[in-house]
């Protein structure tokens, strides 16, 4: 029994990782933030787009990080971002 519970809990941790491996980091720039309030609107928004890990927003750089797998397009979340009433963009040099 040990044996089984031992390999089921392998498996799973090697799927997991290898699911992490194609998670992809997309940079955007976000404009019209002008209070503390903002960033976590902005990253609420982020993550209700599919396939959105995580969502990390800076007021002060005005940039939004956010860990997406692959199926997520930029556009997905500039589109987020915009309906929120704020402006994204691709950051530059990205």
């Amino acid at each position: 029994m040990k044996t089984k519970l031992i390999a089921v809990a392998v498996v799973l941790l090697g799927f997991s990782t290898s699911a992490l491996a194609a998670d992809l980091n997309r940079l955007l720039s976000v404009k019209g933030m002008s209070c503390e309030a903002c960033p976590p609107q902005v990253e609420r928004e982020l993550r209700k787009v599919p396939g959105v890990r995580a969502a990390n927003v800076d007021l002060k750089s005005g940039q939004a990080k956010v860990l997406v797998d692959e199926r997520v397009k930029t556009g997905d979340l500039v589109r987020a971002v915009n309906n929120a009433g704020f402006k994204a963009a691709e950051a530059e040099g990205r």
